[in-house]
């Protein structure tokens, strides 16, 4: 006879199920899922990752250096420090800058450089023949009577007078003593910064700006908390009474003082005024006899 439970047992389609396990009855193969749980990371390995992590590389487009013409107004100094700036940027070696140098050089200066090619192998060489056949001597003397000149403008900043004094000292002389540009920066300086600079005589260029830039700040705080009205200047300057009167008195007494001091008293004249002293003078010059007043 037929067993009941095989009878009952469905039998699916051929073809159709044959992969499920449980549709034929059989337990689950590897049971129910486990709980989800979440991990949480290590700082330290965390920051680690990151370290070993490489940076991104940033392309970007890559400078030209300016043209030289070796024309009369160019400053072949000025032109090295620009293409040294740009090699900088670029991340040129020497090799890479005399390479780019003949693209750099126009007019006599790239005829200067085919001529010397085979000398200027390595950038020192260049450098040093460059500036030997192009430095202008009329143009260093030119910044020299400028640097001995310079002072401070009106409403120049102590920061911009100082930047541009260091451009003139490197221009004429880039070995110059410490004492001297000191020198040169307080003779220049606005006389409100010259009697403030006087009580505690700074002895290098950075103790010139960090002195010279406190009292810049101090006038600049009185003139904006104590500001002064404009009709009260020089009031007693621009008043002839005030301070006119008192200096003729103090003249005509120093004149008296004198006569009385070169003449005896016995023949001392009796002059009332200044006008009558230069009166007599001019008589007396002129050989005209003296008349009375």
């Amino acid at each position: 006879e037929e067993d009941p439970a095989k009878a009952a047992e469905v039998v699916p389609p051929e073809g159709e199920g044959r992969s499920s396990r449980r549709l034929q009855r059989y337990p689950p193969e590897f049971g129910l899922l486990p709980d989800r749980t979440r991990t949480k990371k290590d700082p330290s390995t965390l920051s680690s990752a990151m370290a070993t992590t490489p940076a991104p590389i940033i392309l970007h487009q890559p400078r030209l250096p300016p043209m030289f013409n070796a024309a009369p107004g160019e400053d072949p100094e000025e032109w090295l420090e620009q293409f040294e700036r740009v090699a900088v940027f670029n991340s040129w070696d020497d090799q890479t800058k005399v390479s780019h140098i003949f693209f750099a050089l126009d007019g006599p200066a790239r005829i200067w450089f085919e001529n010397n090619e085979a000398s200027l192998a390595t950038w020192e060489s260049f450098k040093r023949e460059f500036l030997k056949a192009f430095t202008n001597i009329i143009r260093k003397e030119r910044a020299q009577l400028l640097l001995q000149s310079r002072i401070q403008h009106p409403n120049e900043s102590v920061t911009a007078y100082v930047e541009e004094m260091k451009r003139l000292f490197r221009r004429v002389d880039p070995d110059m003593a410490e004492e001297k540009k000191v020198e040169l920066l307080m003779r220049g300086a606005k006389e409100a910064l010259f009697g403030g600079l006087t009580r505690n005589p700074p002895k290098t260029v950075a103790e010139f700006t960090s002195e010279a830039a406190a009292i810049e700040r101090t006038l600049e705080a009185r003139a904006r908390h104590f500001p002064r009205q404009p009709h009260v200047t020089s009031t007693a300057l621009s008043d002839g009474t005030a301070f006119g009167g008192n200096l003729r008195d103090v003249i005509r007494e120093i004149v008296r003082e004198e006569l009385r001091r070169l003449l005896p008293s016995s023949n001392q004249p009796q002059v009332a005024t200044l006008e009558e002293i230069v009166r007599e003078e001019v008589q007396h010059a002129l050989g005209t006899p003296s008349s009375p007043p």
